[in-house]
């Protein structure tokens, strides 16, 4: 199980100055990122369920269906968590970090 969650990055870089509007952007992506993790926690609980199941019982395939649709949705709950992320630095003036050349693709 992918387990890839980016960690918690400070509002406001020390003794940057941002204007309010910047400011009120930051906390909603802040908060987006959150409820992005809340997600996240919620879809790793539901794939552990799906995981154990299968040990108990023979895969067919509605659940390994099921399992790709999780794993997938993971995937993207990551994606939308890294976007904020680089959306704040952004919007905080910083330098963005460089995608790994395997997430260019």
């Amino acid at each position: 199980m992918p387990q890839r969650v980016p960690g918690k990055q400070p509002s406001v870089p020390s003794g940057a100055v941002l204007s309010p509007e910047t400011q009120r952007q930051i906390q909603r992506l802040e908060r987006r990122i959150e409820n992005q993790r809340r997600k996240r926690e919620q879809l790793e609980r539901e794939w552990e369920r799906l995981q154990q199941r299968a040990r108990l019982q023979p895969t067919n395939a509605l659940m390994r269906h099921d399992l790709e649709r999780l794993e997938a949705a993971m995937a993207e709950v990551d994606a939308k968590i890294e976007e904020f992320h680089r959306r704040i630095q952004k919007l905080k003036g910083e330098p963005l970090e460089a995608k790994p050349p395997e997430e260019e693709a």
